[in-house]
């Protein structure tokens, strides 16, 4: 009998064994939310299994790629990849063996797509903003930009919606898109005096990059870019005034309640500088293409289910995030309706300006209005529809 028919049999042991791993990581994040409000709360889950096979067992040779990501130890979004690489051992039943490191660990975060066109790795999790500068198509892909989506679902429907233009965008860049894999949080904005609207922002000096520092530009606010490491130290020494950089917990991590405790978050209609987007798996297409079609279906689907353990994971915890700071003494205030109106108009000149450049720019964002609407924005798709046939674009 061919070892091939056996192996249906045995990829459903994993995938049984890696729901089992996901109900119980997930019950276990929501057990410590629903524990009192500021309480630290570890949740260690245990399961120990043992997988006989996976998708084509086998004693032979083990398959070893090295995977960086754009996200440090410690921050939540790691243990996304972390978890990702897991998936693949259990899976593959042990045939392929992903090395995670972090940022900066192997060479600078704005290499990551030049190291993985050259084969220096063969996967990475790449944040597509940081090349928005260079790369117009990089500045809309995954909608690093303000908007209305706030969950991993809309996520996850966005990608079905535009994959093609995503794929085309980093084959331009020589690296083969894997799958949809991760999804950055909306972001508030921390400052270290008392903050409650938008015009608050006016004059002051705030830690900002790309298109989120032309959204704090626009508000009459300064910006100044640092790396992640710089900013503790810049808020607590005044050198800036705000600082935009991650959700909630990955904030309270950071320890930032200490030096700007207070923050203004969007409300469930509206934006701030940076919508819920996409965060994509790229491989170097030598590597990918010399990959046993098993093995590359195993990375597909551990990688989809990183995306959907992860918008459990970073939902739960950026809630957990915000009650610690509140418990720490820091102060959230929510964005009012007036304010709603202005980041939108403020959005909308942002979108039209990216728009300006055609092509499959011209292309995603029009994409992005009919996902909008089909979720029910209908006031972001009707208005950003509108600012594009104003301006002759559609």
């Amino acid at each position: 009998m061919s070892n091939t028919s056996s192996r249906p049999k045995k990829l459903s042991y994993a995938i049984i064994t890696l729901l089992l791993v996901i109900i119980a990581g997930v019950s276990g994040y929501f057990a410590g939310l629903a524990s009192t409000p500021g309480e630290q709360t570890t949740v260690t889950t245990t399961v120990t299994t043992t997988v006989t096979g996976g998708v084509g067992a086998t004693t032979g040779e083990v398959i070893k790629w090295r995977a960086t990501t754009w996200s440090v130890p410690g921050d939540p979004y790691f243990k996304v990849i972390q978890r990702f690489a897991e998936w693949v051992k259990i899976l593959s039943g042990g045939r392929m063996i992903i090395e995670v490191y972090a940022a900066d660990e192997l060479f600078p975060v704005i290499e990551t797509l030049d190291a993985v066109a050259k084969g220096t790795v063969e996967l990475a999790e790449v944040f597509q903003p940081y090349w928005g500068s260079q790369d117009p198509m990089f500045a809309v892909l995954g909608l690093a930009l303000p908007g209305p989506l706030k969950s991993g679902p809309e996520l996850w429907y966005l990608n079905e919606k535009t994959l093609d233009l995503a794929e085309k965008a980093f084959e331009k860049w020589g690296v083969k898109l894997v799958s949809v894999f991760n999804m950055e949080l909306y972001e508030p904005i921390m400052c270290r005096e008392p903050i409650s609207s938008l015009d608050d922002l006016k004059g002051k000096i705030i830690r900002a990059g790309g298109f989120s520092g032309i959204f704090y530009e626009k508000l009459g606010a300064k910006t100044m870019f640092l790396s992640g490491g710089e900013i503790y130290e810049a808020l607590k020494l005044g050198t800036i005034d705000c600082a935009e950089w991650s959700d909630f917990y990955s904030n309270h991590q950071m320890r930032f309640y200490e030096v700007a405790k207070y923050a203004l978050e969007p409300a469930p209609d509206g934006t701030l500088h940076v919508q819920t987007h996409i965060v994509y798996l790229v491989a170097n297409p030598k590597a990918w293409q010399e990959l046993p079609d098993d093995l590359k279906n195993v990375v597909k689907a551990a990688a989809e289910l990183a995306f959907q353990w992860g918008t459990f994971y970073m939902d739960v915890m950026n809630r957990r995030g915000k009650a610690l700071w509140i418990r720490e003494g820091g102060e959230v205030v929510t964005q009012s309706p007036e304010d709603v109106k202005k980041a939108r108009q403020i959005a909308l000149e942002i979108y039209v300006d990216l728009a300006k450049h055609g092509g499959d720019v011209l292309e995603y964002i029009k994409r992005v209005i009919e996902v909008w609407r089909d979720l029910g924005y209908t006031d972001w798709a009707n208005d950003l529809e509108q600012a594009l046939k104003s301006e002759g674009l559609i």
